[in-house]
């Protein structure tokens, strides 16, 4: 007869496992419903902790703990080392991905290939050792994992995917590397290969509803309509989900021009100037400007206009598009392209042209103190 060794848990792991709270933990030990002992850990102020019978907690918490990861911390591991106890780690680390790898993928690729990298990395580290020095597990459970196909059993219960998934995943690893792991997209997905054979028919759908401007239901309406002329030997037309996912990949300019108008398009297609300065570094573009000032001031500076003549000066600035901060300055009684070229003139003497992110942003926040009066004057 095999006596199966009793598991013990803190309230901590408990709570974990259950989502009750502490209080409700202890008053259903205390009602003799949860079976607890004397721990010989002490807290710091001298108590000892208790432990909580696994057993004794509902068969949903129970599963939830056998299900835990393979890397989880030693305390709740799924498994026990048998051949070496003092392994500090069940497995090795991850294997590294470069960043040209996932350069080569989209956000949502990476996080897929990332996952299914860490859910097979027991099976490429167990299958990189020898025969003779691969270790023996046991699972919480008493199953024994000796082999290649029982630790992928059991991995495929732990993340909840069949073993022949599994399988394929280390498969194509084992043959692309990182790249394998990604889900490979056929190039022509949401492409009708009818509708790229036939020139006719697309012509029509695209002159209804470009032309015309129909909705695509109509446009299907009048596919069906002029089916027998158009293709005569073909018994049915394209689906209404296959023409409206082709009206869809048109290009964008080409629908607003032709169903919204030529204001649209100019408003919403042409080049315009992007306004998101965040994703730009200091010292990476500059922008300039005239702006008058709202006071007189005697003129006691500037030559072509009589002295202690009463003068509205201008201000022609040069401000550094990330950080806002004016870089270079020029006042003057009329504006021209020669104050322009003074202002920038001060801003290249005073921080030269762009070498490094890091160096520029040291000098900006070093050297540009611009008051808000100041800022203010400025006509952005």
């Amino acid at each position: 007869m095999r006596i199966v060794k009793r598991q013990w848990i803190a309230i901590r792991e408990v709570t974990d496992l259950t989502g009750w709270h502490p209080q409700h933990v202890r008053r259903l030990a205390r009602e003799g419903r949860l079976q607890h002992r004397l721990s010989e850990r002490v807290r710091r102020n001298g108590r000892v902790e208790r432990e909580y019978a696994l057993s004794s907690l509902p068969v949903e918490a129970q599963l939830k703990f056998l299900k835990q990861p393979l890397l989880s911390r030693p305390a709740s591991t799924a498994l026990a080392i048998r051949s070496n106890p003092n392994q500090s780690s069940l497995f090795a680390s991850l294997p590294e991905v470069t960043e040209p790898e996932r350069l080569n993928f989209s956000p949502e690729q990476n996080v897929q290939a990332m996952k299914r990298q860490e859910e097979i990395a027991p099976l490429l580290e167990f299958s990189s050792r020898s025969r003779r020095s691969r270790p023996t597990f046991r699972t919480v459970g008493g199953l024994a994992v000796r082999s290649m196909n029982s630790l992928a059993d059991f991995l495929a219960d732990q993340h909840q995917v069949s073993s022949r998934t599994l399988w394929n995943w280390y498969a194509q690893y084992r043959k692309l590397g990182y790249a394998g792991l990604v889900d490979r997209v056929r190039s022509d997905k949401e492409e009708s290969r009818f509708l790229k054979a036939q020139p006719a028919v697309r012509a029509l759908i695209e002159n209804k509803y470009l032309g015309e401007r129909l909705s695509v239901r109509l446009v299907y309406e009048a596919l069906r309509r002029d089916w027998r002329s158009l293709e005569p030997e073909c018994p049915r037309p394209p689906s209404y989900g296959a023409i409206r996912s082709y009206l869809k990949q048109l290009p964008k300019p080409l629908l607003v021009l032709s169903r919204e108008g030529k204001r649209q398009f100019q408003e919403r297609c042409e080049p315009y100037l992007l306004t998101d300065f965040e994703s730009l570094l200091p010292n990476q573009i500059w922008v300039s400007d005239h702006g008058q000032h709202d006071a007189f001031v005697r003129n006691d500076l500037f030559s072509g206009i009589s002295a202690n003549a009463a003068v509205r000066p201008w201000l022609t600035a040069v401000l550094d598009m990330r950080s806002r901060k004016i870089v270079g300055t020029a006042w003057s009684a009329t504006p021209s392209s020669h104050t322009i070229s003074s202002a920038l003139r001060v801003g290249i003497t005073d921080l030269g042209f762009l070498r490094s992110s890091t160096w520029t942003t040291a000098r900006i926040s070093r050297r540009l103190a611009v008051s808000t009066s100041l800022r203010n004057a400025v006509a952005y």
